[in-house]
C-alpha cells in the first residue's frame, strides 16, 4: 500500500532547481540563507539598497560572510528595541538622514514621516521644506530595502531551458507505486514550485479547515509556504492578504511599494529570524499576515501528523530555528500518541551528516536515508 509522503523544501532546493536569478548583471542560481550576501556585490548594495548597506557596514564591520537569517534578525531586533529604549539608533538615525540620506536614499521619501516640513529652531522660526522623520525612519527603510532586495533577486527569475528539477521530482512522486504526495511545505518565499506544478497547486488560506485532514487534503496538492510568499500581497488599505495564484503568472508577484505611511504594500513575507516576532507576538494575534502565517504553520502540523515518509530537500535544520523544529517535534510527539509507526525520513541535504540531528528530531527509532 502506498504511504502517504510529504515533501519539504529548504533554499537548498531552490538553489539545485535549475532555476536562475540575476544578481548585478550576473546569472547564477538563486542564492541560499547562509551565502545569501556573499553574492550580492557591494557596490550593487550601496548604489540600489543604501539603507541596508550601512547597516550591514556598521553593524557587520562591511563582512559579506553573515546569513540572510543573521541580518534581517539584526535589523527587527534593533528595530524593536528602539520602543524599548535598549539603543535608540539616534546618532545613525541622525547621520543618515542629514548626511546621507538625500544623496544615496531618497527612496522612501513619505515614509516613517513626522512632518513634511522642519523648522529653524530659535524665537523666529521659519519653515524650510525639508521633511522631519521619526526614530525608526533608518531600520525602517532596511528592513524596506530588504523585502525590495528579495524580490528583486527571486521574482525575476530564469525558468530551466531543460530540466525543471521540481517538475521532475513531482513526477517521479506522482508515478511512485510505493508512496502517495500529500503536500509541499517549504521554508521559501520563491513560486519556482508554482511555476512547476502550475496550475495544479492550492494555497491554505486563513478560513480553510486546517484541523480536518480530509478538507485540508482536498482537490490539488497544498503548497504550505511558512514563510510566506512573493505572490501573496499585503497592504495598508485591505484587511486580507491576496493570493495571487493559482493559476500562478509571474507577473503577479508583488513589487514592494511604499507611497506613504498611509498607503503602501508589499509581499506577504516573515523574515526567517530566529524569534519570528510577527507570529509570536501576542499583540498581534488579530494582525491578519500574523493569522495567514500562522494558518500555514497549524495546516503543516496538520499534515506532518499524516505523513508517513518525508522527503527533506535543501533545509539544514538550523540549530536556532526553534519555531520549525517545534512542528516536526510535535507531529513525531502526536503520532507516537497515536501509535503510528516511526517516520521514514529521506534527507537530500548537501554532503553534512546530519544523522544526530534528524535522530534528535524526528526520534531514535526513525529510518533515516542520506
Amino acid at each position: 500500500m502506498a504511504k502517504n509522503l510529504l515533501v519539504v523544501f529548504g533554499s537548498g532546493a531552490s538553489y539545485d532547481s535549475g532555476y536562475k536569478v540575476n544578481v548585478g548583471g550576473a546569472k547564477i542560481n538563486p542564492p541560499i540563507d547562509k551565502k545569501f550576501f556573499g553574492e550580492i556585490n557591494d557596490n550593487l548594495l550601496k548604489g540600489k539598497y543604501y539603507a541596508l548597506w550601512k547597516f550591514t557596514d556598521l553593524y557587520f564591520s562591511n563582512s559579506h560572510n553573515h546569513r540572510l537569517e543573521d541580518v534581517w534578525t539584526a535589523v527587527d531586533l534593533n528595530h524593536k528595541h528602539i520602543r524599548l529604549g535598549t539603543y535608540k539608533w539616534t546618532k545613525e538615525n541622525a547621520d543618515y538622514l542629514i548626511g546621507e540620506y538625500f544623496t544615496y536614499g531618497e527612496k522612501y521619501l513619505q515614509m516613517d514621516m513626522i512632518s513634511p516640513h522642519s523648522y529653524y529652531p530659535g524665537s523666529g522660526g521659519g519653515e524650510i521644506n525639508y521633511p522631519s522623520y521619526n526614530a525608526y525612519k533608518f531600520l525602517g527603510d532596511c528592513g524596506r530595502d530588504f523585502r525590495q532586495l528579495i524580490y528583486d533577486i527571486y521574482s525575476s527569475y530564469h525558468a530551466p531551458d531543460l530540466e525543471d528539477n521540481f517538475k521532475s521530482l513531482h513526477s517521479k512522486i506522482n508515478e511512485s507505486e510505493f508512496c502517495k504526495l500529500i503536500a509541499f511545505i517549504t521554508f521559501n518565499y520563491d513560486c519556482y514550485l508554482e511555476n512547476a506544478l502550475n496550475p495544479n497547486f492550492k494555497y491554505i488560506k486563513t478560513n480553510d479547515n486546517v484541523e480536518e485532514i480530509d478538507l485540508l487534503l482536498h482537490g490539488e496538492t497544498p503548497i504550505i509556504k511558512l514563510h510566506g510568499s512573493l505572490n501573496w500581497e499585503e497592504n495598508s488599505i485591505l484587511r486580507s492578504i491576496i493570493f495571487h495564484s493559482p493559476p500562478y503568472e509571474k507577473a503577479r508577484q508583488v513589487k514592494p511599494t511604499y507611497e506613504n505611511d498611509g498607503y503602501w504594500l508589499q509581499p506577504a513575507i516573515i523574515p526567517p529570524t530566529i524569534f519570528k516576532q510577527e507570529i509570536n507576538d501576542d499583540a498581534r494575534a488579530d494582525d491578519i499576515l500574523t493569522q495567514t502565517i500562522l494558518q500555514q504553520w497549524r495546516a503543516a502540523i496538520r499534515v506532518l501528523i499524516d505523513a508517513e515518509k518525508i522527503m527533506i530537500i535543501g533545509y539544514s535544520f538550523p540549530p536556532a530555528d526553534y519555531h520549525s523544529r517545534r512542528i516536526f517535534q510535535i507531529a513525531r510527539m502526536r503520532r507516537k500518541m497515536e501509535h503510528k509507526p516511526p517516520f521514514e525520513i529521506l534527507y537530500c541535504g548537501g554532503t553534512e551528516d546530519r544523522t544526530d540531528t534528524l535522530l534528535n528530531i524526528f526520534g531514535q527509532d526513525c529510518l533515516i536515508i542520506n
